[in-house]
């Protein structure tokens, strides 16, 4: 399966008997917008749990194809993540961070660290579900032998849940 690239960094797929000009002109004639500047980049609340949940979702979509091709199932991981990453603004990190220390000094930094932490919770909570689910998993099957069990099942159950993907 041969993949072409657009001007604006996208990849379409050619399919088999299609030359790559043939793809590009049937690609743009189905989407004409395809060529279009691209939408400002999301932001927000909603943004970082959209975010979170799109990566969390890519990568166990490549957990599973990668079962099947391991090496395609990485190239169109990426693919999914540069998707991603081209739709949401990039809202936490180190480097935001030191910019406004940089600015404003330790009170800058202050504020932008309380800005980021709801935002790294939203993009991190469909992990967090997946390991708090895998542990009452493990703790329901672990209870079984006692409160030892339970326990051991959740402590489990929650890496199980967050490794899994």
């Amino acid at each position: 399966m041969a993949y072409l690239e657009l001007p604006n960094g996208k990849y379409i797929k050619v399919p088999e008997g299609m030359s790559p000009d043939q793809a590009y002109d049937a690609a743009i004639a189905k989407f004409p917008d395809l060529l279009s500047e691209q939408a400002k980049p999301k932001k927000g609340i909603g943004a970082a749990l959209g975010k979170g949940a799109e990566s969390f979702l890519g990568a166990g979509q490549t957990s599973i194809e990668s079962l099947f091709g391991a090496d395609e199932a990485a190239k169109r991981g990426l693919r999914r993540e540069e998707d991603i990453a081209g739709k949401y603004e990039d809202q936490i990190g180190l480097d935001k961070l030191k910019e406004a220390y940089a600015a404003k000094g330790i009170t800058g930094a202050g504020g932008e660290l309380l800005r980021q932490v709801p935002l790294a919770l939203a993009e991190q909570a469909p992990n967090i579900a997946a390991s708090l689910g895998g542990a009452k998993i493990g703790a329901m099957g672990g209870s079984a032998f006692g409160p030892a069990g339970t326990v051991i099942g959740a402590g489990l159950g929650g890496v199980l849940g967050g490794l899994l993907f």
